[in-house]
């Protein structure tokens, strides 16, 4: 079943960078949650607990100005973590204080699950944040650390960290395999395109991608798997460009930054890098789509020009005469459009998402502009149509060369499929929710952030009273998971996609 539809955010919130932590260790003595040198602020640990005072959670948030574009619902469940006295409520905490700072977007702490929980990358970022802090050292330099070579590194870092060897110009990542992989960009490149946390704070727009920032989230927050997002980006002086492992496109972005067809209002809300692989997909889309219009293009022009040489009634060869002008009269619009420089031209596509052709195998193009007219889907960007459609959970794995094991129940054998409890960061996994009545997603359990018709990152794990969970995240929010139990996934999930690592 394809993942259809387009999110239902509607204010459009700048995104920009992070620098706080959580608190991890309580103090019975005075009751507040704390690590190192800072503490939850008395009038916020009152506001949280004192039971003369059932608001005052809420009344935080007004007071920091922190309830502005927030629904009721968003502050209902925000309220119900920092109203905890839990280690998640130092999490939401520290992540109010960063949006409040202006070192995060408003959009992270927006779909929180009132019992959920911060996905663990953000958390060890965070901490990795607010302990460089506390020791009085650069952020930076804790997140990409300088290494004399390349096996002190190794011996200092874990899967999925990202260094700087003395005499390197570019930064290396390690890999699953416990390498030091060489990505193809130097340490301030990296440093732009993936700021620290906010790697894992992506919050997805106007778009209907939802399939897509789901698998990439997981990759990203897969350790494992890390190196391969990482390794699409190969920096050339200032610019970068970007090629998916499966594909032959590739997409330049001059100076790091997003051209300016690119609508912001249709790519995530996050870090610079993801930003930019998004919009890339949506061109190498394109390019698929293009590819089959003039594999079709070519074939019917061939077989009607064949046709045509071997006629005799004239009334045949006229009609001939006449398809073949057409279609190189269209064929000739369509070369133009493409040539400038905003094209709008785009091919309808079907459920497989395939082009849509005539009967003579030709694709239909139509103006994107007029789109929105019968949609509501307005694009500014050819590229941004072809991934806002909705799309399919194994369709971004696929593009990374791995092979997709594919459930469309979630039954006993789903749960089998996904159960990867001990081994987690071995397997991606994403999920998708029931289709609703209509293309638009639709509440389902706005507590677990559960909508209709939607993708979502799933990760197994064990409790601390070592029951099987899973973390279910809504790319509305990739900072933090809804926790449930198999039982609870069956009342929203009717398919699943799951790849191992390679």
């Amino acid at each position: 079943m394809q993942i259809s539809s387009t999110n239902n955010i509607n204010k459009i919130i700048d995104n920009t960078h992070v620098q706080q932590a959580k608190k991890t260790q309580v103090d019975t003595a005075n009751g507040r949650v704390t690590s190192g040198s800072e503490k939850i602020s008395g009038s916020l640990w009152r506001a949280m607990t004192q039971k003369i005072d059932p608001y005052g959670a809420r009344a935080y948030l007004f007071k920091q100005g922190l309830m502005i574009g927030l629904s009721p619902a968003d502050v209902k469940n925000l309220v119900t973590v920092m109203e905890k006295g839990s280690v998640e409520t130092s999490n939401i905490e520290m992540l109010l204080n960063l949006v409040k700072e202006g070192d995060l977007s408003k959009r992270t702490i927006r779909y929180v699950c009132a019992e959920g929980m911060m996905s663990e990358s953000m958390e060890k970022d965070i901490d990795m944040i607010y302990e460089a802090k506390a020791d009085g050292v650069d952020v930076n330099e804790r997140y990409v650390p300088h290494r004399a070579n390349k096996e002190e590194a190794l011996a200092n870092s874990s899967v999925g960290d990202v260094f700087a060897v003395d005499g390197e110009e570019n930064v290396f990542i390690k890999n699953k395999d416990g390498e030091a992989e060489q990505l193809k960009m130097n340490r301030d490149m990296y440093l732009s395109l993936f700021p620290a946390a906010e790697r894992f704070a992506s919050a997805q727009n106007k778009a209907g991608d939802c399939y897509y920032l789901s698998a990439i989230n997981a990759m990203m927050d897969n350790p494992n798997s890390r190196a391969k997002v990482l390794q699409c980006f190969e920096q050339n002086g200032n610019s970068v460009k970007i090629k998916f492992p499966n594909s032959d496109y590739e997409y330049v972005a001059e100076n790091a930054e997003l051209k300016n067809t690119a609508e912001r209002s249709k790519l995530l809300v996050g870090a610079t890098g993801l930003q930019l692989l998004e919009h890339s997909f949506g061109y190498m889309e394109e390019d698929r789509a293009i590819n089959q219009y003039y594999e079709g293009y070519n074939k019917a022009m061939s077989s009607l020009n064949e046709q045509l040489a071997s006629a005799t009634d004239k009334n045949v060869k006229e009609d001939l005469e006449r398809k073949i002008s057409g279609y190189q009269t269209a064929n000739k619009t369509f070369e133009e459009d493409r040539a400038s420089r905003n094209p709008k031209m785009v091919f309808d596509r079907d459920e497989e998402h395939n082009i849509i052709t005539d009967k003579n195998g030709v694709g239909i193009f139509r103006n994107v502009d007029n789109i929105g007219k019968t949609t509501g889907m307005y694009y500014k960007s050819t590229a941004d149509y072809y991934r806002s459609e909705g799309g399919f959970l194994d369709t971004v794995f696929e593009n990374f060369g791995y092979n997709v094991d594919y459930s469309n129940d979630c039954d006993e054998e789903a749960k089998k499929m996904i159960g990867h409890f001990d081994d987690a960061d071995s397997y991606l996994i994403l999920g998708g929710t029931r289709a609703g009545k209509t293309p638009i997603e639709r509440k389902l359990d706005r507590s677990m952030s559960m909508y209709t018709g939607h993708a979502y990152r799933i990760i197994p794990f064990r409790d601390n009273d070592g029951n099987e969970k899973f973390r279910v995240s809504n790319p509305w929010n990739g900072s933090h998971d809804a926790v449930m139990t198999f039982d609870d996934m069956s009342k929203y999930f009717t398919q699943f996609s799951c790849v191992k690592v390679k």
